[in-house]
């Protein structure tokens, strides 16, 4: 039985629980500074503290961002079994626990405990080029962003008949900014032309019709060999599974809300074009309105229907078939 170490992760800190037993009776905590020092220190306490060696010690934490990156490699380095799990189920499995009070000492205590229970899978790290690839998509979309208040506020001065130099500055920016999206999007296409692994899984998407150059840029960088089990799985990862409320005669559905906003923003357009221009899909689509689906309820079944063909074709390193579907 490996030793169950819960930490909680912060930015400058991190909240070490290692629980002797599942009865919470006997644990030992103590606090380390989320930096090299930090580090070395939490290493040198885990081996004092469980008796063990590294190989025989499960570290469990939360996914926070870029924060738990540098000690979960540092960890899984040493030998150590890491489990990275989702922040929204430790949420859900503490307040199963009843725990209604959150502190980070807490948390580490539910992290080891959760563990304990739940036996998560271990964590592997992704390849340094889709680390790469999401921090560039992750900064494109912010610029575009930037761009579209620009733009915003161009037309308004525009029309408001405002300062001369207020408009001409405003031209400015969004003439940066263009430059900007310019250099991001040249950037990734150079990223993945030059991975022969995310050149390829590229081109299987491209085979999809509905999935452009654009929404292929963001899936090539979500789904990956190894990351998901199944079709369902990825789905489920992306917020694409119809969530159901029910109370009484009142009942309501819609999608998670769990996923990545940008992703959903951009399968949501790729949808939309796949249900006029894909054969497949256009059929599945028609097929849900006619059994009485609301248009947003069947362009939503068109995006997790997307996905899954998406994580295929991947998978099996085939292009799409319309023929085989």
């Amino acid at each position: 039985m490996k030793a169950q170490v819960g930490i909680d992760v912060s930015k400058d800190t991190l909240d070490v629980c290692y629980l002797k037993n599942l009865m919470l009776t006997t644990c030992e905590r103590q606090v380390f500074d989320n930096n090299a020092m930090g580090h070395k220190q939490l290493k040198k306490w885990l081996r004092q503290v469980t008796g063990k060696i590294f190989s025989d010690i499960a570290v469990t934490l939360e996914a926070t961002g870029v924060y738990h990156l540098t000690v979960a490699n540092l960890l899984r380095k040493q030998g150590l079994r890491v489990c990275v799990v989702n922040p929204l189920q430790a949420h859900h499995y503490a307040k199963g626990l009843g725990m209604r009070t959150k502190t980070d000492r807490l948390d580490s205590v539910m992290l080891a405990r959760y563990g304990w229970e739940r036996r998560p899978v271990q964590w592997q790290p992704a390849a340094v080029e889709l680390i790469e690839l999401k921090a560039l998509n992750v900064r494109l979309d912010a610029v575009e962003k930037d761009r579209r208040r620009e733009q915003n506020r161009l037309e308004s001065a525009t029309t408001a008949n405002e300062s001369k130099t207020v408009i001409r500055l405003i031209k400015q920016s969004i003439r940066a900014l263009n430059k900007q999206v310019e250099t991001l999007v040249k950037l990734i296409e150079q990223l993945i032309e030059a991975h022969d692994v995310l050149k390829k899984n590229r081109q299987l998407l491209l085979s999809i019709k509905g999935v452009g150059a654009v929404c292929s840029r963001y899936l090539v960088a979500e789904i990956y060999a190894g990351r998901f089990r199944s079709a369902a799985q990825c789905a489920a990862y992306m917020g694409l599974v119809p969530i159901r409320r029910q109370s009484g005669h009142v009942e309501k559905t819609g999608l998670s809300k769990a996923g990545n906003r940008r992703l959903k923003a951009k399968l949501y357009i790729a949808a939309i074009s796949a249900k006029q221009h894909n054969p497949v899909l256009k059929r599945y689509y028609d097929q849900l309105i006619a059994r009485g689906k609301c248009k947003k309820s069947a362009l939503c079944a068109v995006m997790r229907r997307l996905v899954q063909i998406s994580f295929g074709v991947i998978k099996h390193q085939k292009e799409f078939c319309l023929h085989a579907v």
